[in-house]
């Protein structure tokens, strides 16, 4: 988990963040502590609800208060947090929640892969609905199924963080369909070493038909093909550069023009290939049909939507790794033709 957002609050707003902190955890919803600017009260609250969608419990309605402290001149704050669930309901929904992030343990060797499954899941259940009580937090997207943009991005952070994937939720503005710029939350995650901006609400936007294969539109992009429908303070987050998924894209019409290019590559040539080739999704999968093949070879298309390039890179590393971890000494041969992959594993002695 990655408290980033506590670590720009100044030592008084971190203190305070901990007190609040151990208090809801605790079931506290009031905490007392010693007083810091107006400003960053609110910050301490942004910050802590940002850094633990686990808190998915806690509402957006704050109510402050600032006492004088006899013999003190500084004052202290206290400050009432929105309940927004019994406790009952609240062990409920954390339960589910705990359920659903362990469903996705199967993907975390891969950081990508378990990235890309996070957000078919996200696309294909969770729809796009404004409550500004009720659908802000992970519960909202993860749970209840309905879903403003801070809720997507607390329901993506919740599940990352569970598979210990780094990644923040950042708050700014995102221009909507209709060309107004309105507040805004998105995420930015950190993928083999790289930084990337990840907005699973336009990227839901971008796939209004669940019974099709998801289009990548808004994931995995680096700063320039952001810039043009998203505006947030850099100075507040890391610096993305890494154009490997949004293909250079400088704009949002590069972006479109390459995503889309990609997608529509990607189904003709599996339209065209695989014929009589097993289809899977996942490097789990992958493991599954090596099992399965009697005489150690196979053929098969990975419908994962990466380059060749990217899927051979993981598919011979799945296979390496499958032979180590059932002893066998192989020689093993990966080759690719037209989309369709076939694998050999040859046994040694």
């Amino acid at each position: 988990m990655v408290e980033y957002w506590k670590g720009r609050l100044s030592a008084d707003g971190q203190q305070a963040y901990a007190a609040c902190y151990a208090a809801v955890t605790g079931g506290n919803f009031k905490v007392k502590f010693p007083e810091i600017p107006q400003k960053e009260i609110s910050d301490v609250f942004t910050a802590l609800v940002d850094d633990h969608p686990e808190l998915f419990y806690i509402g957006n309605g704050l109510n402050v208060a600032v006492q004088p402290v006899f013999g003190r001149t500084r004052r202290n704050v206290t400050m009432q947090f929105e309940q927004l669930y019994s406790e009952s309901e609240s062990r409920r929904i954390a339960e589910e929640l705990s359920k659903l992030a362990s469903s996705f343990r199967q993907y975390a060797r891969s950081e990508e892969e378990a990235e890309r499954k996070i957000c078919e899941h996200l696309v294909r259940t969770v729809e796009y609905q404004i409550n500004n009580t009720y659908n802000q937090n992970a519960a909202s997207a993860l749970y209840f199924k309905k879903a403003q943009c801070s809720g997507f991005a607390k329901g993506v952070k919740y599940l990352l963080d569970s598979l210990g994937i780094w990644c923040i939720v950042v708050n700014g503005m995102g221009r909507v369909q209709s060309g107004q710029t309105i507040p805004h939350s998105w995420n930015i995650v950190r993928i083999n070493g790289k930084y990337y901006h990840l907005d699973s609400t336009f990227l839901k936007g971008a796939n209004p038909d669940n019974s099709s294969q998801t289009i990548f539109m808004y994931y995995n992009c680096a700063d320039a093909a952001f810039a043009d429908t998203h505006k947030w303070d850099r100075s507040t987050v890391p610096a993305c550069t890494d154009n490997t998924y949004d293909g250079g894209a400088t704009g949002d019409e590069a972006l479109r023009r390459y995503v889309l290019g990609e997608a529509r590559r990607l189904k003709i040539e599996r339209a065209a290939t695989d014929q009589g080739a097993e289809r899977i999704s996942s490097l789990y999968e992958f493991k599954q049909l090596l099992k399965r093949s009697t005489n150690g070879r196979a053929t098969f298309v990975y419908q994962c939507g990466l380059s060749l390039a990217q899927q051979q890179t993981m598919l011979m590393e799945t296979a390496q790794n499958y032979c180590r971890e059932n002893g066998i000494s192989a020689h093993i041969s990966l080759s690719s033709r037209s989309g369709v992959w076939e694998v050999k594993i040859e046994k040694r002695g």
